[in-house]
């Protein structure tokens, strides 16, 4: 599945934008889920696996679980936005869940998510493996992540508050517009505009600039790069912010 859009969809149980069920493991590519609102997974119930990359999950809502997505089994998350998404109980962004599954999340950012009664804004984890490297966390409320229980893997990310795993900071991320949805690195050497498609150039530098894991492959970051990937959902990318 590539390159679409759902917008304003609804299910009253699983998946108001799409509902995935076991037995496949589909690639989800540039695709953009927004305002759509089911039960649990208001923009994604994923069960059995899936692969998402370069997707935004924006606005979407759950009444009970996962306001983004829900997910059970082994995914993996890549190059991702979560913004806005709000649920009545547990995870805002993601809900994750299931024995024996592993969820591994890379490059992502986390914006503005709400769990709405209970805990995890940005991420609720039970009874799974989650792997975070990477990621940039910022203003989700009433906590960016809960695991509980569970086991996580948390490294090289940005999050509001601070965590001790290693490589994680606690500095502004210093996102060039994120009240209009603009989560790109502001950088004096060069950010790009998605709006006018041209590189600007900011008066800071983001502190997630070369703050990635040093093990990760820079990919397709443009010159000047510093040879270190960029935490958040541009890392790796063509249009990741450039290095001072």
């Amino acid at each position: 599945m590539e390159g679409f859009t759902i917008t304003n969809g609804y299910n009253d149980i699983k998946g108001g934008g799409i509902y995935i069920g076991g037995g496949c493991r589909p690639r989800i590519n540039k695709c953009n889920l927004i305002k759509n609102r089911a039960f649990q997974g208001g923009g994604l119930y994923n069960v059995g696996g899936s692969i998402s990359t370069n997707c935004t999950f924006s606005e979407n809502y759950a009444g009970g679980v996962g306001g983004g997505v829900w997910n059970s089994g082994n995914s993996f998350l890549t190059n991702c936005i979560f913004s806005a998404n709000s649920t009545y109980n547990l995870g805002g962004g993601i809900h994750n869940s299931g024995r024996n599954s592993v969820l591994t999340i890379t490059n992502c950012t986390f914006a503005s998510n709400s769990a709405l009664s209970l805990y995890g804004g940005g991420i609720y984890n039970s009874d799974s493996k989650i792997i975070i490297i990477n990621c940039i966390f910022w203003d989700n409320i009433p906590q960016w992540f809960v695991s509980s229980p569970g086991d996580s893997i948390l490294s090289f990310n940005y999050i509001q508050g601070g965590q001790s795993n290693t490589g994680n900071i606690n500095t502004d991320p210093l996102f060039a517009d994120s009240d209009n949805g603009d989560y790109h690195l502001k950088s004096k050497e060069g950010r790009w505009d998605p709006i006018n498609k041209i590189w600007v150039q900011d008066d800071v530098d983001s502190p997630c600039i070369d703050a990635g894991d040093p093990n990760s492959p820079v990919g397709e970051e443009p010159e000047p790069n510093g040879g270190r990937i960029n935490m958040g959902a541009y890392g790796g990318t063509v249009v990741a912010s450039k290095s001072p």
